[in-house]
């Protein structure tokens, strides 16, 4: 009967700690998310007042750079916010 009450208690810990876990990683995939964008931004900007004779694929990578680097922004931004929006609802009061 004791050996049970313990296997609940470890595993709402390890649940817990697991949930814990998630949000971090989400907390710090928001933020890479990001950055990529800023990375993003400067590589299409730099190519797009560049001149000179570039390969098509640079300049192929640098338009979807350009082109993508709002969506990753907000991506970024909604995953980083709601990360901290469940931890702030869901921690221990």
């Amino acid at each position: 009967m004791e050996n049970s009450n313990y296997e609940n208690i470890d595993s709402k810990n390890f649940r817990l700690k697991n949930r814990k876990n998630i949000l971090k990683k989400l907390f710090v995939i928001g933020l890479t998310l990001i950055f990529a964008s800023v990375l993003m931004l400067t590589v299409g900007v730099g190519m797009f007042v560049s001149r000179g004779n570039y390969s098509q694929i640079a300049i192929k990578f640098s338009e979807v750079c350009f082109v993508l680097w709002i969506p990753i922004l907000i991506l970024g931004v909604l995953i980083t916010f709601s990360s901290m929006i469940i931890r702030l609802i869901r921690s221990p009061k």
